[in-house]
């Protein structure tokens, strides 16, 4: 019997409001060109195959050292980057990368990646002229702000349709 890794990560998420607002946008979007919706957020760390226990640790302290963040959101943007085809882009990274660098550590969670702090809209393949249209379509369709209210703790093993949540830690400096 093989052993399936864990797979979790943790999400940045926005105030109700702003879920219903972004929401829209991805379901839609995951409609029309039939792909899987998922909920909005900012993706702080992914790809962690550490025990929940842990998790939970690290995200008990990280709540209490810091508070709800106002982030301004940017221009959308597109690449061929499957979780990252269609997106908006933050303009307050200098508020997110300590945030980010902090979970990491506690985490000891190694990465190559760079972060890139941003609101997916679509997860799949679209080719270059859709998300051209669709970034001009949507310019100017959905929040300018984004209040991470909290931090949640999803498992992501599988396809986007088997992600569930396993925790939320409310940000309460």
């Amino acid at each position: 019997m093989i052993k399936q890794e864990k797979n979790y990560s943790l999400w940045l998420r926005p105030s109700q409001s702003q879920i219903d607002e972004l929401t829209k946008i991805i379901s839609k979007l995951s409609h029309q060109y039939r792909s899987t919706p998922f909920p909005a957020h900012i993706t702080l760390l992914h790809s962690i195959s550490t025990n929940t226990d842990t998790i939970t640790k690290v995200c008990e302290k990280i709540i209490e050292r810091h508070s709800p963040i106002s982030i301004s959101l940017g221009e959308i943007a597109y690449s061929e980057a499957y979780y990252r085809n269609l997106y908006i882009l933050t303009n307050s990274e200098s508020l997110l990368t300590p945030i980010y660098e902090e979970t990491k550590n506690l985490l000891k969670h190694e990465t190559n990646e760079v972060f890139i702090p941003h609101v997916s809209l679509y997860y799949g393949k679209l080719d270059e002229k859709k998300q051209q249209a669709l970034k001009e379509k949507l310019a100017n369709s959905y929040p300018k702000v984004f209040s991470c209210q909290r931090i949640d703790l999803y498992k992501t093993n599988g396809k986007e349709c088997e992600w569930h949540l396993i925790n939320t830690f409310n940000l309460k400096k």
